[in-house]
């Protein structure tokens, strides 16, 4: 069943404009990008935004993928 997945998965990937596959990578990153910053805004709930923003900033800049 997994491998049947990751080649429908590669077909849809294949057949994709390169346009299309950047819309999906930033809606990807924003999605992260806001359920970080609603993590920190959990641990920490007297930030103010901006602080929040660094922070989410601070992570994205050093993160590793």
């Amino acid at each position: 069943m997994h491998d049947d997945a990751v080649a429908i998965q590669t077909r849809l990937l294949q057949a994709m404009s390169a346009e299309r596959k950047l819309e999906i990578a930033a809606q990807l990153r924003e999605t992260a990008w806001a359920l970080k910053a609603m993590g920190i805004r959990m641990v920490d709930s007297g930030l103010a935004e901006d602080e929040v923003q660094t922070r989410v900033r601070q992570i994205f800049v050093n993160a590793r993928s």
